[in-house]
């Protein structure tokens, strides 16, 4: 069985006006699969889609409810490790750092 690694990724959902965030996780055995596998994510995320390829060759971006909401992996799919990836999170979602408390 071939090695996987621990890749990141971050999905971008336009609903409207209104941008959302999230951030994903997969195994995989490089980096071609990862984007494979966080395309495929991005592409089910509200079930059928409309695939709509950027013309400016960028990563390709999904419609749902004929439009309304648009679903694309936003910037690059990385390798990271379970640890650097706790770590990144951690400090991204901590809202008072010690040396701000003081």
């Amino acid at each position: 069985m071939a090695r996987e690694y621990l890749y990141e990724f971050k999905l971008e959902e336009h609903h409207g006006e209104t941008h959302y965030y999230y951030d994903g996780l997969v195994y995989a055995k490089n980096q071609e699969d990862a984007n494979r596998l966080a395309d495929i994510y991005a592409s089910t995320f509200y079930g059928e889609a409309e695939r709509i390829v950027q013309d400016d060759g960028g990563l390709p971006c999904y419609h749902f409810n004929y439009g309304a909401i648009i679903v694309h992996v936003d910037g690059p799919v990385r390798r990271t490790t379970k640890k650097a990836w706790q770590e990144s999170t951690f400090e991204r979602d901590l809202l008072v750092k010690r040396t701000e408390r003081a």
